[in-house]
């Protein structure tokens, strides 16, 4: 649910505590790209995928059960994201998406998750 394909190349969307993990699929002009992908936390760097510019990308995910072995849930689609030539070379470039910032997440008891970010520190003597 809230499945949300940035213009960053991440995919977010609504974590569900009965999963373990998540097969998450990317699709430019309609066609798949690469081999699904298992995470499990509720979003995807989906950069690497997303190299060819002028195209519009999708995401497919669905959850995997963390209780009953390779039972699976329903495809959920995100709406198309137009990435441009200029934003395919970043992708390329840059695939992890580092922007000299960290970010923590941690779920939570009730199956959601925080978020933590800040700055990197300088580096000692720097």
């Amino acid at each position: 649910e809230n499945l949300k394909l940035s213009d960053n190349g991440i995919a977010t969307w609504d974590a569900i505590s009965a999963a373990g993990s998540y097969e998450v699929r990317i699709y430019r002009d309609d066609k798949a790209v690469g081999a699904s992908m298992v995470v499990d936390t509720n979003t995807c760097n989906c950069r690497d995928r997303m190299t060819k510019g002028d195209s519009s990308y999708t995401v497919k995910v669905r959850p995997v059960s963390r209780f009953e072995d390779g039972e699976r849930g329903e495809w959920v689609e995100s709406a198309s994201v137009y990435i441009t030539g200029d934003k395919a070379a970043q992708f390329r470039d840059n695939p992890t998406g580092g922007s000299g910032a960290w970010a923590s997440h941690r779920k939570t008891a009730d199956g959601g998750m925080t978020t933590a970010t800040g700055p990197i520190p300088p580096m000692p003597g720097s």
